[in-house]
Parts: structure tokens; C-alpha cells; sequence
């Protein structure tokens, strides 16, 4: 699950797949995996998925990526342009 649009999406179509939301959160059948990069921060497009996820009470998980991965993705940049643009 990338952003907020697309944990909505995923959302729906695992609802009408499971028999709908109530039948989903009884027999979760997809898990929200979220990411914490270094120093034990969150970059804010995993903070609106989990938050979405969460809403609509979907499983989720959160991983630890080390730096290698959060580079070599681009992610670093990503959440460094996010913190400048938020101080």
C-alpha cells in the first residue's frame, strides 16, 4: 500500500472480495506494511496508509528499513524534501 488513495482502494476491493468491511475485519485477507527509516522516524506517506489502514481496521505491520534500502529506493530524498519542507 503506497498512499492514502491506494490503502482506500485496496480497502474496498479486499471488503468486496471478503462478503464486505465486516466479514474484512473478522477474516483480514491483506496486511498494511509500513516502514520506519532512520532515526526511528516515519515518513508522512507511511503515516496516512497506516492511518488509513488502522481506520478501516485492516492488519498492519510496521518494518525497520536500514539505510541501504531507504537509499538505494529513493525514500531518503523523499523524507528529507518532506522534513525541509515541514521545518
Amino acid at each position: 500500500m503506497v498512499d492514502r488513495e491506494n490503502v482506500d482502494v485496496i480497502i474496498k476491493m479486499a471488503a468486496a472480495a471478503a462478503g464486505g468491511m465486516d466479514q474484512l475485519k473478522e477474516r483480514p485477507i491483506c496486511i498494511c506494511s509500513c516502514c520506519v527509516i532512520s532515526p526511528l522516524t516515519m515518513a508522512n506517506q507511511f503515516s496516512k496508509t497506516l492511518t488509513g489502514a488502522l481506520e478501516a481496521g485492516v492488519n498492519s505491520d510496521i518494518m525497520v528499513m536500514d539505510h541501504e534500502c531507504i537509499t538505494n529506493n529513493g525514500l531518503l530524498e523523499d523524507f528529507e524534501a518532506q522534513y525541509r519542507s515541514s521545518a
